[in-house]
């Protein structure tokens, strides 16, 4: 996205290092995505398909990076950024590179490096490296308009709800799948070391799998939350987003210790409020990301006296969104009570559940009013400042589209539970994969209406009490 000389200079990225942290970050939020996918034990993959595709993704990352950079630039910031991307991608390697149980028992004599492990992992990341540079650079080559140097500092807060994502969908699984302590101990992994537990028992078991690559997602995302709050305590420089910056990390690290303590105390309401405060940090990650960007830090700059756009329903929309996020709130905690308590067989389990049924109308309702809304101003803005009037529009309408979704989704997953077989006292026994597929979608459309949601109120909270002051604004502010 492009970036103004005197936001540049408000934001002072880094020349080198900003660069290097977006696409390396990128990079492995893109292949450990292909990899999860790749290794799922219900798509049985062979290796010969599932190691190719993680490496087309790779390139295919960092081609996309390289249009973000200058050619005289591009060959040594992508070199860096595929070898930082490497090494990250040691952390699921090393699953890889362990000694594998015989046999499918995790005994004291498995669980270390094979003897080829220091090798392999040094041509592992010298082939990242290479990688990185060569398809960073025929991005750049490809790339057929002059670079704007981006927003860097932007850009990684982006990556870094790009690596939420992935870690809201695998917990779903987990919770789906009722797969909370099929490993057990923490920070180890069945007394393994958790960045050397065996590919073999991983993807032997669908709960192993979705347990342990829900804790390796979850230290991507904390070192993201490191690296974002580092970046924006030395490039950012109001107060405001860097103490939003050290509250999302500070959430990551309690909502990790909170994870491993679920799974020593073997706590369904650990792993409840476990579930709503991840969706609850997701929202933050995207609060943080809206902060950063250029369309936000225009708005900053100009302050309450230069402020001259008018923007209708403002007020409204600020309502309407304060209302659809704290509602979005209480759904999340109804649904969360459901999916963490159905398996005990727990009577509030199933009130939750048709509350959560009932809210959905509350949720609908204040999703159209602030989509529609939004898009009302997001057209009144669009032609001075197309920037913030495409934010709006695609908030909006993304919100509209996304309820409509969640509602049928919502139902689906609520026939989906009522046919599940029971115990006689209740407890729900098996989940079907069809069931568990469709209660997953649910959760994650739920995530991405949440962030939907954040944009319209992080935005509208700046507008609101500047709308109709001044005079018109240039066409090209």
């Amino acid at each position: 996205m492009a970036q103004s000389p005197a936001l540049e200079a408000h934001l002072a990225p880094q020349p080198f290092v900003g660069p290097v942290l977006v696409g390396g970050f990128a990079m492995a939020v893109a292949t450990w995505c292909a990899a999860f996918i790749t290794h799922l034990p219900a798509l049985d993959l062979p290796g010969r398909v599932a190691g190719p595709t993680v490496l087309v993704v790779w390139g295919l990352a960092a081609l996309v990076f390289g249009t973000w950079l200058s050619q005289r630039r591009a060959a040594g910031i992508g070199l860096a950024a595929g070898a930082l991307s490497s090494i990250l991608g040691l952390l699921i390697l090393g699953s890889m590179l362990t000694e594998q149980p015989v046999q499918g028992v995790l005994t004291p004599s498995t669980g270390g490096l094979h003897a080829g492990a220091a090798l392999a992992a040094a041509g592992f990341i010298a082939f990242g490296t290479v990688l990185g540079g060569a398809c960073a650079l025929a991005g750049a080559l490809l790339r057929r308009r002059a670079v704007i140097e981006p927003n860097w500092v932007g850009r990684f807060g982006m990556v870094t709800v790009a690596a939420v994502i992935p870690l809201l969908v695998v917990g779903g699984a987990v919770t789906s799948h009722n797969a909370g302590m099929a490993i057990k101990g923490w920070p180890t992994s069945d007394t393994a070391n958790m960045f050397l537990y065996p590919i073999s028992l991983m993807v032997s078991d669908a709960g192993r799998f979705y347990e342990h690559t829900h804790r390796l997602f979850g230290t991507l995302v904390g070192l993201c939350a490191i690296v974002l709050m580092i970046y924006v305590l030395v490039a950012a420089k109001r107060p405001a987003v860097k103490i939003w910056a050290v509250a999302f990390f500070l959430l990551v690290l309690s909502q990790g210790i909170l994870g491993g303590l679920r799974v020593l105390e073997d706590s369904r309401y650990a792993a409840l409020l476990h579930g709503v405060a991840a969706q609850l940090i997701f929202g933050v990650a995207i609060a943080v990301a809206a902060f950063l960007s250029p369309t936000y830090q225009s708005l900053v700059r100009e302050g309450a006296p230069h402020w001259s756009t008018r923007v209708d329903g403002a007020r409204k929309l600020r309502g309407f969104a304060t209302g659809l996020f704290h509602a979005m709130v209480l759904q999340l905690a109804l649904g969360a009570t459901f999916r963490h308590l159905k398996f005990e067989g727990s009577p509030g389990a199933m009130h939750a559940l048709y509350a959560h049924a009932a809210f959905s109308l509350i949720v609908t309702g204040h999703a159209i009013a602030a989509g529609l809304y939004g898009m009302r101003a997001g057209r009144s803005v669009l032609v001075g400042r197309p920037r913030l009037g495409q934010t709006l529009i695609r908030a909006g309408s993304g919100a509209l589209f996304v309820v409509g979704v969640q509602f049928a989704l919502g139902w689906g997953a609520f026939l989906a539970v009522l046919s599940a077989p029971r115990s006689g006292e209740g407890q729900v026994l098996t989940v079907t994969p069809v069931q568990a597929l469709i209660t997953n979608s649910h959760q994650a459309n739920g995530a991405l209406l949440l962030a939907l949601a954040t944009v319209l109120l992080v935005f509208s909270r700046r507008i609101a009490s500047r709308g109709g002051t001044g005079t018109p604004a240039p066409p090209h502010a």
